[in-house]
């Protein structure tokens, strides 16, 4: 019986949710920021894919599997610094 206390008092910590960032807080408008800046950078990524899905539509996607760098993409000023945020390739 301590057993299943001990672990479910471990669950419970492990499972408690941190401190709300931005980008958790209001993903569709990270997402939104972040394809905007993709696509004044004439980054290929932020534009609708060849089977025509937009990019705020598969980071929102994306968001729900991984982590991804969304303040850093909305706010670099060129593909270099973009780049440096990790995550993206930008190709064009």
């Amino acid at each position: 019986m301590r057993y299943v206390l001990v672990m479910l008092a471990a669950l419970v910590v492990a499972c408690e949710r941190g401190p709300v960032t931005p980008d958790e807080d209001r993903p569709r408008d990270a997402c939104k920021a972040a394809c905007q800046t993709l696509r004044n950078l004439s980054c290929p990524e932020g534009f609708h894919s060849v089977s025509n899905v937009s990019c705020e539509s598969t980071c929102a996607r994306a968001i729900q599997l991984r982590s991804l760098p969304l303040a850093c993409w909305a706010e670099a000023h060129d593909v270099a610094e973009l780049r440096s945020c990790g995550s993206i390739r930008c190709v064009r």
